[in-house]
């Protein structure tokens, strides 16, 4: 299996400068039966932006048909935040089973049924993003190249786009009764331009004050939330995250440049303790975080974590360490590389070294690391100890450490976005 990435934003048969094209056209001239893993949606994508491939998927359909393909597999999350989700899918879907059909005739049912009185400010908003995105050159998977609240904005996200879609929606609005469902699907539209535009703000300035777009955010977003029952409480706690992220955005700027905590570690049998813990956002969190330190026998480091308000229910684990409820440590050398531990409920841990993966264990751990787990009386606790001189890096001076998971994302020292390695924003370590 390869992983070869072309452009998203122009069918395959276009994309002459990528190497996905090439290699498929390699395949198809072997005579090979192919199997195709496709995206339709940005994954980690940290800067949230409106776009959409429906203007592609006939093409590429046929494509990899004529490539041999005989079997094609999609991914297409994102149910509340990509750009006509819900058409990309259904069209999708209708294509695989037959090909040849007329997409044009296909969107129209869909929108015609699906929009109802506002299918044609719908068709407009289709076909607007499609010309405005077809010269994109940025790819999926872009990670650190965004930063939430200091980003460039994508090429075609500019003033005009904003003032257009705006329009497109005031209209399209204006025809649809307010109980009409056809309206909630219409609203659903503005979430990926609304959270777009909440990023690029400052930029665009546009008429809408933060407090009324956050405002409209919410509302939008919150009847499209289908999570499960068990999930939904923390999807509704990041649509209102988000939201206040866009109502204080000036404080969050604010406490990116004065924020940087300092934790001084003692040799045992001192101790040091810090229960100054926010959210991930910047924020100074009610939650009961805990986090105290100590170096033993000169040469090992000791770290317990602890949160004191998880309740009678045990934190759930994930299939992967990472996917469920964890704990999360950095530590970064002076020559700014890091280690990252991620910890569950079980006491499984996983260890990274600049962002590689390590290995897998439970109990003690084959780079000079081990980690425990405790629940009790509503706590939960993790105890990591470091044997200093087994670990790949050596004298580390910054850090910083996370509780993660359930959507809630606590941290010592804030790094203002949905993933925790931004070196440059951990907090000091200094060693006594």
């Amino acid at each position: 299996m390869s992983h070869v990435m072309g452009s998203y934003y122009c069918p395959i048969e276009e994309d002459a400068e990528s190497p996905y094209r090439a290699y498929i056209d390699r395949w198809k001239a072997k005579g090979a039966e192919l199997s195709i893993w496709d995206y339709w949606v940005f994954f980690w994508d940290k800067f949230p932006s409106a776009y959409h491939n429906v203007h592609t998927l006939g093409r590429d359909i046929r494509y990899y048909h004529d490539a041999n393909a005989k079997y094609l597999r999609v991914e297409s999350e994102a149910c509340d935040t990509a750009s006509f989700r819900s058409l990309k899918n259904w069209l999708g879907y209708r294509l695989m089973a037959d090909r040849m059909q007329d997409e044009k005739a296909l969107i129209r049912k869909f929108l015609t049924r699906f929009y109802g009185a506002a299918a044609d400010e719908m068709a407009e908003l289709l076909s607007y993003m499609a010309e405005r995105q077809k010269d994109g050159k940025e790819g999926p998977f872009s990670y650190g190249n965004y930063k939430q609240y200091e980003c460039p904005p994508r090429a075609w996200l500019d003033k005009a786009f904003f003032e257009r879609t705006e329009d497109i929606f005031r209209r399209a609005e204006a025809k649809l009764a307010e109980g009409d469902h056809a309206l909630l699907n219409v609203r659903r539209e503005r979430v990926p331009i609304d959270l777009t535009l909440m990023n690029v703000y400052d930029d665009i300035r546009p008429p809408i004050s933060r407090a009324e777009l956050a405002d409209r955010y919410e509302r939008c977003t919150v009847p499209f939330a289908r999570e499960r029952a068990s999930d939904l409480p923390a999807r509704l706690r990041q649509i209102r995250s988000e939201a206040d992220c866009c109502r204080k955005a000036d404080e969050i700027k604010a406490n990116r440049k004065t924020l940087s905590p300092r934790l001084a570690i003692p040799r045992a049998p001192e101790r040091v303790k810090c229960t100054d813990w926010y959210d991930n956002n910047g924020f100074k969190t009610d939650r009961r975080l805990e986090l105290d330190a100590t170096v033993k026998d000169g040469n090992v480091l000791e770290i317990r974590l602890a949160d004191r308000d998880v309740g009678e229910r045990k934190p759930q684990p994930g299939h992967q360490v990472w996917a469920g409820e964890r704990w999360e440590v950095f530590l970064m050398d002076r020559h700014n590389d890091h280690l990252q531990v991620i910890a569950d409920a079980d006491g499984r841990f996983q260890v990274y070294l600049g962002g590689q993966t390590l290995g897998n264990a439970k109990g003690i751990g084959s780079e000079g690391i081990a980690v425990e787990s405790r629940m009790k009386g509503g706590t939960w606790g993790l105890k990591l100890t470091f044997e200093l001189d087994r670990l790949p890096l050596k004298g580390f001076y910054r850090g910083d450490f996370f509780r993660g998971g359930d959507m809630c994302n606590y941290a010592w020292a804030p790094t203002y976005g949905k993933r925790f390695p931004e070196r440059h924003l951990f907090g000091w370590l200094d060693f006594k």
